[in-house]
């Protein structure tokens, strides 16, 4: 991810003045700053659950769920390349768990 962020910047620059004396003078600028964020876009916890960790590259991130609850998908997620490694992690109420086999 790449942030772009603008900042009104004051700099001082020499300019001689009308008289011929020169003096300093502060001028503003507009300066332009890129920000490059080296992590993954930040995941929230699943419903009926936790999640900890960082989100900054090579982090993990783990998730819990509530008692009475089963997790889907992975308790632990990388951040590898600006992206998570495995799939969405669901909590689901055990009466919402289809055992038909």
């Amino acid at each position: 991810m790449i942030f772009s962020i603008y900042l009104e910047c004051s700099v001082l620059e020499y300019v001689p003045n009308v008289n011929t004396i020169a003096k300093n003078v502060r001028m503003k600028h507009t300066c332009f700053v890129n920000i490059i964020f080296l992590g993954c876009p930040i995941l929230t916890a699943p419903g009926f659950g936790t999640i900890s960790g960082g989100w900054w590259e090579g982090e993990n991130v783990s998730f819990t769920c509530s008692p009475y609850t089963q997790m889907y998908g992975p308790d632990v997620r990388t951040c590898q390349s600006n992206t998570w490694t495995g799939q969405d992690t669901v909590c689901g109420q055990y009466n919402d768990i289809h055992l038909n086999y």
